[in-house]
């Protein structure tokens, strides 16, 4: 071979070798960017994936949280219902002698025949009545009863004794204003209602 051609030769493999060594370094950068790529995307994965499960687990926790709420304000309706009942029990075990110590003191009593005649002068068309009034009042208090209601226009015709343990009935005919512990304690479940109800409002007042 010439010298020239050996030169030709030599020229052609070094310009192949570089171009190799350039193609080389050039998959080798693109490998290089691309595993980075990779790898900023496994860790953009990674962190989503964790931000997702956080995010769920939060859920769930908060989810859980929601539950045990509703079902303790749930039970403490419950206990404060059963509360108020057992409460209302007791208050009517004791409202019969509460009622009948009011018709033995003097100024109770003759407030509770005054509320009695005032319903009887709404209700009653004829002023001619008849008073069945428990033990416990005095003629001078029957006096009262009857000046009140000579003021409504009204006659007290009779009076008699009631078998109620305090109170009053004042009638007209056959019909009759019932103002004793054995009407007012006659509905219990209104009794109930209406403490519960009571209850209800004193605790709802600031």
């Amino acid at each position: 071979m010439s010298a020239i051609a050996t030169a030709q030769a030599q020229a052609l493999i070094a310009r192949v070798r570089d171009e190799a060594a350039a193609a080389t370094d050039e998959l080798r950068a693109h490998a290089q960017a691309e595993c980075h790529s990779l790898r900023q995307q496994a860790r953009r994965d990674a962190r989503q994936r964790l931000h997702t499960a956080v995010a769920e687990k939060r859920r769930r926790i908060a989810e859980r949280c929601r539950a045990a709420d509703i079902q303790c304000e749930e039970q403490r309706r419950v206990d404060s219902f059963r509360l108020s009942r057992e409460l209302a029990e007791r208050a009517l075990a004791q409202l019969p002698d509460m009622l009948a110590a009011r018709w033995q003191a003097p100024d109770l009593r003759k407030d509770w025949c005054a509320t009695a005649l005032a319903t009887a002068v709404r209700i009653l068309r004829s002023r001619e009545w008849t008073i069945e009034a428990a033990n416990g009042m005095s003629d001078i208090e029957r006096q009262a009863v009857e000046t009140l209601a000579a003021t409504h226009g009204a006659t007290i015709r009779q009076w008699r004794e009631s078998p109620a343990t305090a109170g009053l009935r004042i009638g007209a005919g056959d019909t009759w204003i019932d103002a004793t512990t054995n009407r007012l304690l006659a509905d219990r479940t209104a009794l109930v209602s209406n403490f519960l109800a009571a209850l209800q409002d004193a605790r709802s007042t600031p």
